[in-house]
């Protein structure tokens, strides 16, 4: 065996595979449902955002974003970190059943997953996802929740 091949095995020996894109790591998350109430965001549809963050300090980031500072800023910030965040928009009208949102490809990678909800009323409207395979959101009144998770 070449030195460089010893290198190599020793590497994949002492590294965890969760640190190895693609073997392990990455998010958990496969499924994003959402029930959408009848009297959601005073009638009009919400505006989502379902944010894969691939840089865990830039999710440290985001994570103290409240949805409306998400939405003023997000096309500076998809610009300023490409290949950093992959970004997936839906319209979530009141009283309505959507797709759900399936999980796959360079997305499982991500460190983080984060929704922003674009309600009319002040709130953060934000919650990290990830470490639950399936997730259903309730999208309320006035607030973002999760509704049920396995």
């Amino acid at each position: 065996m070449t030195a460089r091949k010893l290198i190599i095995v020793l590497a994949l020996i002492l590294f965890p595979a969760a640190c190895l894109p693609g073997l392990g790591g990455g998010i958990e998350t496969r499924e994003i449902s959402f029930q959408v109430d009848e009297r959601a965001n005073d009638g009009y549809a919400i505006e989502l955002d379902i944010v894969f963050v691939f840089d865990e300090a830039l999710a440290k980031t985001l994570e103290a974003y409240s949805a409306r500072s998400w939405f003023r800023q997000k096309q500076v910030l998809i610009a300023s970190h490409a290949g950093a965040l992959s970004v997936r928009q839906r319209q979530a009208p009141p009283n309505s059943f959507m797709k759900t949102v399936k999980v796959s490809g360079r997305e499982r990678d991500a460190v983080a997953c984060l929704l922003f909800a674009n309600y009319i009323a002040r709130g953060e409207h934000r919650l990290r996802l990830g470490g639950l395979q399936k997730v259903q959101i309730l999208l309320g009144p006035r607030a973002v929740s999760l509704a049920t998770q396995e």
